[in-house]
């Protein structure tokens, strides 16, 4: 049986020597000193009394004469010292293998709880794996809380990254020049919420994903200059390209004056004023103007922006031959029949009875033919009837050509 013991004054990592160890580190090799007896009583309760030799002599006492030191008195080489030579042989401190075999099963262990601070040190011990086990966990807690912000500023740019990226596609699917305005607008709130991350995104180290970002937006910069010049160019080409109509429709396009009681006979009208019939357009989009295969007319997609006198429409009409708008030089007035061709059997979705494909904040519009000298023919597209307004009245205007 090994019983381990620490002579010298060493700490072993976290208690191990109080707990393995008798603590012999105050005997000084005096077989009386009391922690050397009381080393010894610890063995002999485990072990129990020491066996007596076969040969019937009676051990010393290990407490005293098995210790004492050998006799100085001269002898012959080759002679035992008496002292040496009294112990037999077969004597043994512990017991005879016979018994240790018939007591192997049964012998006590030495345990912790037999040595000297054993229940101290554990606890102490057990405490310290506790204390480190809650300091790692304040650690994980303190990193998971110290790293929500930089995920919060990566969320962040993955999430404008996605908008960058959505707005490309939808930039490269652009068709109007006028949706070019939105999609601007769209960019530079995107990059002004982008440079506001800049500090945070420096100071988590997220420079590189920062900038990936940057050059998404700088692409969706280039790509709106690119469609806009190629949706201007393809508008121009296709407002200035000449057209091969097929008329069903022949209108008159002289103006007129009309008394009131000659009106409905002359512009083909029932007595709630509204057309006896109706044409069936072939509306064609090209930009700031709209074409009608039916009827051969040109006609401009919107028209004055605010309400004119009959005197300004003339005026509005000129300017437009002017700055050749579309294209073109010869932009007049229509005439009742050229704008009731326009009208629609019923309301459309527009609230109006005019296709959708002209802009709806025109209402009321001039004519060319007059009803008197002091008043004209007009065309409510909100109620969908002729009527007549005096010059001095405001309304818009819409420009036509042949």
């Amino acid at each position: 049986m090994l019983v381990p013991a620490k002579i010298d004054p060493v700490e072993p990592p976290l208690g191990f020597g109080l707990i393995q160890a008798a603590d012999l580190t105050g005997w000084d090799s005096d077989a009386h000193h009391a922690e050397f007896q009381g080393f010894l009583t610890a063995i002999s309760d485990v072990v129990g009394p020491l066996p007596k030799p076969e040969n019937g002599d009676q051990v010393s006492d290990i407490s005293e004469s098995s210790l004492e030191q050998p006799s100085e008195a001269p002898h012959e080489e080759g002679e035992i010292p008496q002292s040496i030579s009294r112990q037999p042989a077969s004597a043994a401190v512990g017991p005879s293998e016979s018994q240790a075999d018939s007591t192997a099963a049964s012998e006590p262990k030495l345990t912790g709880s037999m040595v000297p601070g054993y229940h101290k040190t554990g606890n102490v011990v057990k405490f310290g794996i506790l204390v480190g086990l809650a300091l790692l966990l304040i650690a994980g807690i303190w990193w998971f809380v110290s790293q929500q912000p930089v995920r919060e500023v990566r969320q962040e740019i993955e999430n404008f990254n996605r908008q960058a990226l959505n707005l490309e596609k939808a930039i490269a699917e652009l068709s109007k020049p006028e949706e070019i305005e939105e999609f601007t607008r769209q960019k530079d709130a995107l990059s002004l919420q982008v440079e506001s991350l800049g500090e945070q995104a420096t100071k988590f180290g997220l420079e590189s994903q920062l900038t990936k970002l940057q050059d998404h937006l700088n692409q969706a910069r280039i790509q709106l200059g690119n469609k806009e010049k190629e949706l201007i160019a393809a508008r121009r080409d296709k407002e200035t390209a000449p057209i091969t109509l097929t008329v069903s429709h022949q209108l008159r396009s002289e103006p007129r004056t009309v008394p009131s009681e000659e009106a409905h006979k002359t512009f083909g009208l029932y007595k709630n004023w509204r057309p006896a019939k109706y044409i069936e357009n072939q509306f064609e989009d090209r930009g700031k103007v709209v074409s009608d295969r039916a009827t051969g007319l040109m006609w401009q997609k919107s028209g004055s922006q605010i309400y004119l006198t009959y005197e300004k429409a003339q005026e509005y009409i000129e300017q437009l031959n002017r700055e050749g708008f579309a294209g073109h030089s010869d932009w007049r007035l229509p005439t009742i029949p050229e704008l009731m061709s326009l009208l629609e059997i019923q309301k459309l979705t527009n609230g109006l009875y005019i296709d959708p494909i002209f802009d709806v904040n025109y209402y009321s519009q001039w004519s060319a033919d007059k009803r008197s000298s002091g008043s004209a023919w007009i065309v409510n597209f909100y109620s969908g009837r002729v009527g007549w307004v005096d010059l001095i009245n405001d309304l818009y205007v819409r420009g036509v050509r042949s």
